[in-house]
């Protein structure tokens, strides 16, 4: 079996740099790194990952638990997380929690027991339910000082209670959803909820019919879970009920895909009958007939600064002081809401 002695042999380099290269610690020459590489190849050499991990405790892996794979939001989220990480040297498992709280926490338990280096975790609990869950994680993750796994948690402020977090103002951004429809005109606005632990977005709709002086239609608003498929049939619901309306907040932008076909079908013209507006602003909002109004959630900023955040800890240990890094959210007007908006590629600079 190849030692590393025999590949810095083989690559007329000391077996330092050669480590350099393979743990991605130092810059080396990009010719001397393609030798270095070609001689591990040539002579079959593998790390001993398990004894690594052993002598400097850390396994260069990192877990992402994330809410629903199937949905187009994460991507953007995951695609910045794995930049990162390629550029710290280490490698990235991603899990899927189905948006049951009870799968969430086998992974995690599954995940510490994997002796993974760092966490990021988008939980599936709701704002009401932090501190109850936050005592949960600090048992797991904060209860000895010589195991400590960094967390960092995306999209929710868990920083109050021991954790660092990259969240976004989802309320603010919901207020702003709505305030954008009130000033086109809507006072018949319907509402596609999403599933209660994105109760932000649920909270911005009452609010804002509350600060409107608009009465609240029980008919107008339907409970949905993140798919196209949701979002046509709650829309048909919707439309079955025989209720007027002539503005639509969708909780995400897949359901207003949804709920886009569903009112074709019906006859109901987009803007010009209703107007229509999203939230995450993923890039199907861009290419939509007629294109989706939509609130851009910085995914790949949340993503980038939320592995930038876990790898620091990972480094530097366990701090009493936890992070929060609080972006904010952006408008973005389509042709659902304003017939005249000019159409652009603005998606790209928004992912």
């Amino acid at each position: 079996m190849a030692t590393i002695r025999d590949v810095a042999e083989a690559a007329h380099v000391s077996t330092a740099t050669v480590s350099n290269v393979l743990n991605n610690k130092k810059k080396v020459n990009p010719e001397t790194r393609e030798r270095v590489l070609a001689a591990v190849d040539a002579l079959g050499f593998r790390i001993n990952a398990v004894a690594k991990s052993l002598k400097n405790r850390k396994t260069n892996r990192i877990a992402v638990v994330v809410t629903d794979l199937a949905g187009q939001f994460f991507q953007s989220v995951i695609r910045a997380v794995n930049a990162v990480a390629d550029d710290n040297g280490y490698s990235l498992s991603i899990f899927n929690s189905d948006r049951s709280v009870t799968k969430e926490k086998n992974l995690l338990r599954e995940i510490l027991s994997a002796q993974y280096d760092g966490v990021l975790l988008d939980t599936v609990i709701s704002t009401a339910q932090i501190p109850e869950y936050a005592e949960y994680l600090r048992r797991l993750f904060l209860n000895d000082d010589e195991k400590f796994v960094p967390l960092t948690v995306l999209e929710r402020d868990f920083s109050p209670y021991g954790f660092d977090s990259v969240c976004v103002n989802i309320y603010e951004g919901g207020l702003n959803a709505m305030q954008h429809l009130y000033d086109q005109g809507c006072r018949r606005i319907a509402f596609l909820a999403p599933p209660p632990s994105f109760d932000e977005r649920i909270r911005a709709y009452y609010d804002s019919l509350d600060r409107f002086g608009l009465k609240y239609d029980p008919k107008l608003e339907e409970s949905t879970l993140f798919s196209y498929f949701s979002g046509y049939t709650a829309m048909k619901k919707i439309l079955d009920s025989g209720v007027p309306f002539d503005g639509l907040f969708s909780g995400n932008d897949e359901l207003a895909v949804g709920a886009y076909q569903a009112m074709q079908e019906a006859g109901i013209s987009i803007p010009q009958d209703v107007r229509v507006i999203g939230f995450d602003n993923i890039f199907l909002a861009n290419i939509l007939s007629p294109s989706l109004s939509s609130i851009n959630v910085p995914k790949s900023t949340m993503g980038r600064l939320a592995a930038e955040n876990l790898f620091r800890r990972i480094e530097e240990g366990h701090q009493e002081l936890p992070v929060k890094i609080q972006l904010p959210t952006q408008l973005v007007i389509r042709t659902s809401t304003d017939p005249y908006a000019v159409i652009s590629n603005d998606w790209i600079r928004h992912v």
